[in-house]
């Protein structure tokens, strides 16, 4: 049976018991005072209502510091928690909003992936999806997701919406690392928009005159820019961005320090002979930097 505590009896108990002594309220079930050699502790025991059905033991405070009403508000509420399955010594997390899973996620890369890159994913969730920013992730379901991609599929077109939701996917998968969350909805629930393959390559028909409009050009800068991209399929960044101390004089290697997915990349320049163009190393391969 339990002791009728008061706040006097509580305190004298603390002060003359000897350590090891537990004490327990009539009250509240599972609240006890718990002597100790130095000082004495509130504390709850109760199972949690869930599979695990584990009991635990949460210290509320200590006696000379928590008033015995303070001590039984907060066991009640302990019990509370514990009846909803609910681990009171693991406190549940926030799960962070749209917006801040994607603040997050562009902090956590900066220097892993290009500025243009982060830009990019900020450009296609803060705008696209602002009417769901400041909903946590944990509020993102599948019939949202499908609504979202129906909506921007009609009002942004197919590729925009994809897009997007890939974005959120992306977002909803690095939340998951760190907190408890359903399996990704977006996975589950859109049926991306089949996108078209870009036709606008130069076709070999098309080579001639690409030939004839570079040789016209009058900037030779902006002419072997051009032909570096032909040549070694160069993103354009990449291409305006090639330095002297980034290219091996002895074989003939450009050194990319940073392509679009943050990583270096070593490309073997071709031979440029006489107007054309092969495949090769050596001094013939620095031809088309030499030509500027």
């Amino acid at each position: 049976m339990g002791t009728k505590l008061t706040q006097a009896l509580a305190t004298k108990l603390a002060e003359s018991s000897p350590p090891g002594t537990i004490i327990y309220d009539a009250e509240v079930s599972g609240l006890r005072m718990v002597v100790g050699s130095k000082s004495s502790s509130w504390k709850q025991v109760g199972r949690i209502n869930n599979q695990s059905g584990l009991y635990v033991t949460v210290t509320i405070g200590r006696v000379h510091e928590m008033s015995l009403k303070t001590a039984r508000t907060r066991a009640v509420e302990i019990r509370q928690q514990l009846a909803n399955g609910i681990d009171p010594r693991r406190p549940k997390s926030v799960v962070p909003t749209v917006q801040e899973a994607l603040n997050h996620y562009i902090a956590m890369n900066v220097g892993n992936l290009q500025p243009s890159t982060l830009a990019d994913y900020r450009r296609s969730v803060e705008k696209p999806l602002k009417s769901i920013l400041k909903l946590p992730m944990s509020s993102i379901d599948r019939s949202l997701c499908r609504s979202l991609h129906e909506k921007l599929s009609a009002k942004h077109g197919p590729v925009a919406a994809n897009t997007s939701l890939r974005t959120l996917r992306m977002l909803y998968n690095d939340v998951l690392r760190t907190h408890d969350l359903p399996p990704n909805p977006i996975s589950l629930a859109v049926r991306f928009n089949v996108e078209k393959a870009r036709d606008w390559a130069i076709t070999d028909a098309g080579m001639p005159g690409m030939w004839r409009e570079l040789d016209a050009l009058e900037d030779p800068i902006i002419r072997t820019c051009w032909m570096l991209m032909i040549f070694t399929g160069l993103r354009a960044s990449n291409a305006r961005q090639a330095r002297w101390d980034a290219l091996d004089l002895d074989i003939g290697v450009l050194t990319i320090p940073r392509t679009k997915g943050g990583r270096v990349f070593r490309c073997p320049l071709p031979r440029f002979e006489n107007g054309g163009a092969k495949v090769g190393h050596g001094s013939g391969g620095i031809g088309l930097l030499r030509a500027v």
